[in-house]
């Protein structure tokens, strides 16, 4: 099911990313061997590198986010008789289809 983030857990995890990233250039800028490179009358500080083999895998993140979900459209139903459910034909939740019944009155 897709379903876009909107509102206060939309902004949580905009706030989350940009924090990760804003803590992310700090460390970047601070701690970079590059960042120590500099051309002086044509002399240019040696530059550390580090390699590594590339190689492919699987990526996994999660994220766990808590809120209150609130339907779009909501109906009352409210029959045209008085009476006691005998039989419940659906559950909470699920699909229906117009003219399906629904629950069954006691005679």
């Amino acid at each position: 099911m897709n379903v876009p983030l909107s509102g206060r857990p939309a902004r949580m995890v905009l706030l989350a990313g940009l924090g990760v990233a804003a803590v992310g250039l700090i460390f970047y800028t601070t701690h970079s061997p590059s960042a120590a490179v500099s051309v002086k009358a044509g002399k240019v500080k040696s530059v550390y590198v580090q390699t590594a083999a590339v190689s492919t895998g699987l990526l996994e993140e999660t994220v766990t986010l808590s809120g209150t979900v609130i339907s779009r459209n909501s109906v009352d139903i409210l029959p045209q008789t008085q009476g006691m459910i005998t039989n419940l034909y659906v559950h909470v939740g699920q699909a229906v289809r117009a003219n399906q019944p629904l629950a069954q009155l006691q005679d």
